[in-house]
Order: C-alpha cells, then sequence, then structure tokens
C-alpha cells in the first residue's frame, strides 16, 4: 500500500473546488434519477449521457429550442439538467471538465440502480406468501413485473398496466405460454397488488440514497503507469478546465503490522 504526498496550497484549494463542484453536479443527476421522468434512463445511462452531449453540442439558438421543447413535452428535469450542464460549458473561469460530469452521471445512475435492484428484492421477499396463493400463470405475470429494472417495473410505478408483448420472446414464453388469455382485470388487480407491495417497501424499508453524501467527494480515476514493470512515483489527475494534469507523489510502500490474534 502507498500513500499520496500532500498537495500544495495552489493545488489543494483547485483540489477542494473540483470536488465541491462534482459533488454539486452529481447530486443534482441523483435527484434527478428520482423523478418520474428520468428514473428509467438509469436502465441505459450511455444512451442518456448520448442524447445530452448532443443537445449541448448545439448552437445557442437550437439549444433554446431544444429546451422550449423539453418543456413543452413535460420533460423538465432533463431540460434542467442541460441547463445547469451549459451553464458549466460556458463558464469562463476555472470549472468542471466534460468528463468529469460524464463520471458523476455514471456514478450516480448505478447508485439508483442498486436502489431499485433492492427495492425489487425486498418486495419478492413481502409477496412470497400472496403469490402461493396465485395460479401459475397469474404468478409467472406477477414475477415478470419484478423481474428486473426493465421497461414493465417503470410502467408499473408510472400506474400503468404493463402488458407482455407477444413479439418479445420473454414476455411470451414467461407470461403468455398459456392456454387461458389474462383478462384485463386480472392485469389490473395482479398489478395493483405488485405495485402497492412496491410502493410500502419504498416507503417503509428502501430508502432512496440521499444527495447531501456527494458534496465534498468526487469519484478520482487515477492510472497506474509501469515502464519496465516498475511503477512510476506519481499519479496524474485532471482538475477543473481549463485544463491542468496534477500530478499526485507516492511515498514508498508502507508496511503495517499483523495485528495479534
Amino acid at each position: 500500500m502507498r500513500q499520496f504526498e500532500m498537495p500544495g496550497e495552489t493545488d489543494r484549494v483547485s483540489l477542494d473546488r473540483m470536488c465541491s463542484s462534482y459533488g454539486f453536479v452529481a447530486s443534482k443527476f441523483l435527484f434527478a434519477f428520482q423523478t418520474r421522468e428520468l428514473r428509467g434512463e438509469v436502465r441505459d445511462f450511455r444512451a442518456f449521457r448520448n442524447r445530452l452531449v448532443a443537445a449541448l453540442g448545439k448552437k445557442p439558438v437550437e439549444f433554446n429550442h431544444k429546451l422550449a421543447d423539453l418543456r413543452t413535452n413535460g420533460k423538465a428535469a432533463e431540460a434542467s439538467l442541460l441547463t445547469l450542464l451549459r451553464e458549466i460549458k460556458e463558464t469562463s473561469g476555472p470549472h468542471l471538465q466534460a468528463r468529469h460530469w460524464k463520471l458523476a452521471l455514471e456514478e450516480t445512475s448505478k447508485m439508483a440502480m442498486t436502489h431499485w435492484k433492492s427495492v425489487i428484492a425486498e418486495a419478492k421477499k413481502n409477496l412470497a406468501h400472496t403469490l402461493k396463493r396465485f395460479n401459475d400463470q397469474d404468478r409467472h405475470y406477477a414475477c415478470w413485473l419484478l423481474c428486473g429494472i426493465n421497461r414493465q417495473f417503470f410502467e408499473l410505478l408510472d400506474g400503468r398496466i404493463p402488458v407482455p408483448n407477444p413479439e418479445v420472446s420473454f414476455d411470451r414464453n414467461y407470461c403468455l405460454s398459456y392456454d387461458r388469455t389474462l383478462s384485463p382485470k386480472t392485469l389490473r388487480s395482479i398489478a395493483g397488488i405488485v405495485k402497492r407491495t412496491v410502493n410500502r417497501v419504498r416507503r417503509e424499508s428502501v430508502c432512496y440514497p440521499r444527495t447531501k453524501a456527494f458534496h465534498n467527494r468526487i469519484l478520482i480515476q487515477a492510472v497506474i503507469r509501469f515502464v519496465q514493470q516498475k511503477m512510476l512515483n506519481s499519479l496524474s489527475l485532471c482538475l477543473c478546465s481549463p485544463v491542468k494534469g496534477f500530478p499526485f507523489g507516492l511515498k514508498a510502500e508502507a508496511k503495517f503490522a499483523e495485528r495479534s490474534s
């Protein structure tokens, strides 16, 4: 294990500024993924990231039209994120680099994914006794609603009644391989039971991550270079724009005494 050398006062100020900015942007992403509008985007954060990048690359007039279209279509959360990222991009002084907010987006989407996985796992436990009273087809439909972080799960949260798609092999084999057709009344009844259980879990057992946890912290991606199978004595970390590489000096390898049993 190797320790970092303490940075100088100037570099420490730059690091503090970057950590604070990263925490602020990450908290905004985490809050956005909590909204009904964007919570489904955690399934493919890369596609959402590419959509943000494409919008940020537009000229001012086109960008403003994009914001207006989003707000008109009820996508205020995405419009707010784009406004924030555009302000960061156009700041003349030191500001967060694009690579940093992309890291924040990835980290917060994974946190939201972990949250929903925990909700689904807990909901399945709570439904175990109830599902024993269902027939096989009804039980399969209930399990299909909670089979992962997918389309039907977020449709259920939005108050809709998810319907298996016969053109999707998984849906067809899991829910539609029975002679009896699931009636709208049956679908509505089972979906209601599952949704109430999920909401009870979200309310009482599994809470959404707190956004305050991000302030004054940062996910640092440092690359250790190996030259002729020997590790160099510094790591390089990119700080806020204008781009500046800050080298971290590494001390000699620390030795720790083994704890006596």
